[in-house]
């Protein structure tokens, strides 16, 4: 008896983009399968949230799967579940529901690295045909595939992941995903309205050094699951003030910040340090946020305080390392903070420490 072919492509498709449709029909025309069942995460056992909600990126692959002719239905398992789902749970459930059949299950090269810690790693060896995707700058090597049952296919896909494509949503461009996925985004976000109207009011470097804040705010609100909303606008808003006259960061500092100790203080020994104040202004009055938590981060990004949320320190942390930054430590606070935010803060700010002490401008470590 012919067994059936059943081929399988999960992910968190956050966002769905054209490589992942590219992946899809090569693999479809490698193996023919008899079904093609697509399985977007409720939330990933890797990732603490998403960018676009689950019925957002299941609506998005349906419109790709029928612009570009894949026949193929989207399965609701792990919607349902409400919870984090293992890929050895779909699997198991698969087989109950089509038996004696041969389960074929798509995996980038880069995942393949990282098979083994999977969990329950020696039952999906067991029980699926692996077809990988070649990634460029990652290559499929004995060590990783010695005891897997897999095929490859014959092209190298570029290293178009979709945490640099969310990167790139978050400086306004739209290039790599669908044009009705870019739509729904923009009115989701309001980036590029809220990008055209800051580049107005600051410098060309200054908006330079803002464009890589957002990419590094956004990739680290996404790891931990803060809403990257908030982390958008504060890190975009964070300078805002920065290249206004001092005279004119006073005045919005004074008038909507009455109550900061000091503050005389302040703009005779570190006016450097104004602009936190009256950046969370122009956010405020102009920019129309009403959300406290993206003030408060916007208005702490260069001093920090004793009570710091994990939003306020990853507004700290990216307006220090963000990539346009070249001093020696920056590198090191931005690859920690992907691993430990509450630890590249503490790196962040003592590195800043020591930097005043050496400039002998002992004034705002008090704020």
């Amino acid at each position: 008896m012919i067994k059936r072919k059943i081929l399988i492509f999960g992910g968190s498709f956050d966002p769905p983009h054209k490589i992942h449709i590219q992946i899809l029909k090569d693999a479809i025309k490698k193996i023919k399968p008899d079904k093609t069942i697509i399985f977007p995460t409720y939330l990933s056992p890797f990732k603490k949230s998403h960018l676009l909600t689950y019925n957002e990126r299941k609506n998005t692959i349906k419109l790709m799967i029928k612009d570009a002719k894949i026949k193929a239905t989207i399965n609701d398992l792990e919607y349902k579940r409400k919870k984090k789902t293992y890929t050895w749970m779909i699997v198991k459930e698969l087989k109950k529901k089509y038996l004696n059949s041969k389960i074929y299950f798509i995996i980038g090269s880069d995942s393949l690295k990282k098979l083994k810690l999977w969990k329950k790693y020696k039952y999906l060896i067991s029980n699926l045909i692996f077809i990988v995707a070649k990634r460029k700058g990652y290559n499929i090597l004995k060590k990783n595939i010695s005891s897997i049952n897999f095929l490859t296919l014959k092209k190298t896909y570029p290293n178009l992941s979709s945490t640099q494509i969310r990167k790139e949503i978050f400086i306004g461009n739209y290039n790599n995903v669908p044009k009705h996925l870019a739509k729904l985004i923009e009115k989701k976000f309001k980036i590029k309205k809220t990008i055209s109207k800051i580049k107005k009011l600051i410098s060309k470097k200054r908006f330079y050094h803002t464009l890589e804040t957002i990419k590094l705010a956004t990739h680290l609100a996404w790891i931990n699951g803060i809403d990257i909303k908030k982390a958008f606008f504060a890190a975009a808003l964070h300078d805002i003030a920065k290249d206004f006259p001092l005279e004119l960061q006073i005045k919005l500092a004074k008038k909507h910040y009455p109550n900061i100790k000091k503050l005389d203080e302040v703009i005779k020994k570190a006016p450097q340090i104004l602009h936190q104040w009256s950046s969370a202004t122009i956010a405020k009055k102009i920019f129309k946020i009403k959300d406290k938590s993206i003030l408060q981060a916007i208005s702490k990004h260069t001093t920090a305080s004793k009570k710091m949320s994990i939003l306020d320190k990853i507004i700290y942390v990216s307006d220090i390392s963000s990539e346009d930054r070249t001093f020696y430590e920056a590198k090191k606070i931005r690859n920690l903070a992907i691993k430990d935010i509450n630890k590249a803060f503490e790196v962040a700010k003592n590195t800043k420490i020591r930097y005043i002490k050496a400039c002998k401008k002992h004034f705002y470590e008090k704020y």
